[in-house]
Order: structure tokens, then C-alpha cells, then sequence
């Protein structure tokens, strides 16, 4: 294992199943955010689809401080929209982002 004198974070999980969702129904589920470095996470801010054809996502995106070493849960429901299984069973990906900044010696990283 490195010691690494920065935060890194990782969120968990990578890849979340939402083919089956039909019209009006939720699904509830969890991303984990772990900063596995040795300082603080300032600002982390996690950022789902605002303008999906099919779906509608409901979160906290502002998570905050990520004391290092540590874990935060942001429970996640998502409601199927109009036409949703028959447009999405072709495949398709939704991009989400989680971004946070860090001091190094006064200086603000992001």
C-alpha cells in the first residue's frame, strides 16, 4: 500500500443497473465516496444527470469536507420516466463526476 500525501477518492459502485426501470417506478441505491489519501477533501461535490431523456435522479450533490481516510454514503433515487424501458434497451451510459479540491503548502488544487 502507498501512503499518498493527497486525497485521493474513489466512489463505489462504478456501475449502477437501471434497464428494468419502467414508467413512474424508483429505484433506491448508494455511492460510497472514500478519500483513501492522507489530508482532507475540501469541497467534494457529486454531480448526476440534471437533463436526462428518461430519468430522473434525486441526491444531495454537495458532500462537503472528506476527512482522509474516511468514507461518506450519498443515497441516490432515480424515477423511470415516459417511455423509459423500451429507449434505454438498447444500451446506453450515463456519465456521473465527482470533483473536490485540496491545500498543498496555501495553494488551492482542485
Amino acid at each position: 500500500t502507498t501512503q499518498v500525501p493527497a486525497p485521493v477518492v474513489t466512489v463505489e459502485p462504478l456501475v449502477v443497473n437501471l434497464d428494468n426501470l419502467e414508467l413512474g417506478i424508483v429505484k433506491n441505491f448508494q455511492y460510497t465516496i472514500t478519500n483513501h489519501g492522507l489530508i482532507k477533501a475540501d469541497a467534494v461535490n457529486m454531480k448526476l444527470p440534471t437533463n436526462h431523456q428518461f430519468l430522473t435522479f434525486h441526491y444531495e450533490p454537495v458532500v462537503g469536507q472528506l476527512d482522509a481516510n474516511s468514507s461518506v454514503t450519498v443515497p441516490v433515487s432515480v424515477t423511470g420516466g415516459e417511455s423509459g424501458r423500451h429507449r434505454r434497451s438498447s444500451g446506453g451510459c450515463i456519465s456521473g463526476l465527482t470533483t473536490y479540491s485540496y491545500d498543498c503548502g496555501g495553494t488551492k488544487h482542485k
